[in-house]
């Protein structure tokens, strides 16, 4: 080989060596830049993320106390409307008589669940007993005062339930 040969191929190597080294040095930058904009979009993320929860935890604390003062103002109601018909049963004790209102037939029919109205008894043809049920007006008074009672808290709780899911000023109508 030729000392010019010898050269020639010295610069081939030193040239190729080069590129290799050049080659090697962008991939690792690249390699670089790219963990870097990785590292930077985890962080984005995880900011979202602790964004998210915390808003999450806002709405939800919210609601725990929105449920909580309805829960306090239902009972308090209940309560009141418990206390209204004890008052209610005494002052109908006091005012009623006693005397039977209701007849033993038309107690049994009210008494037979899933009856039809107008549904005759099994033994219509044998005399009522002397002490078959019969309803006093003071037992149709309280059982009116305690269907007010019971139509007053299901109305209450109804209501309550409706004001909990009414939106409280949030854009996306969560209370």
């Amino acid at each position: 080989m030729t000392p010019e040969a010898v050269k020639t191929e010295i610069k081939l190597a030193l040239g190729l060596a080069l590129a290799i080294v050049v080659f090697a040095a962008g991939w690792t930058a690249a390699d670089w830049r790219a963990g870097v904009e990785i590292a930077r979009l985890k962080q984005a993320r995880a900011e979202e993320n602790e964004q998210a929860v915390t808003e999450i935890n806002r709405k939800l604390t919210k609601a725990q106390k929105r449920g909580d003062d309805l829960a306090a103002l239902l009972a308090a109601s209940e309560l009141n409307q418990s206390i209204l018909e004890e008052e209610k049963k005494s002052e109908i004790r006091r005012l009623t008589t006693g005397k039977p209102c209701l007849s033993h037939a038309a107690v049994s029919v009210l008494n037979r669940p899933g009856a039809k109205p107008g549904a005759v008894a099994e033994a219509a043809s044998q005399p009522v007993s002397t002490d078959a049920a019969f309803a006093t007006d003071t037992d149709l008074g309280e059982w009116i005062a305690h269907a007010w009672r019971q139509y007053d808290t299901c109305r209450d709780r109804i209501s309550a339930i409706g004001d909990f899911y009414q939106t409280t000023g949030d854009s996306d109508g969560n209370p």
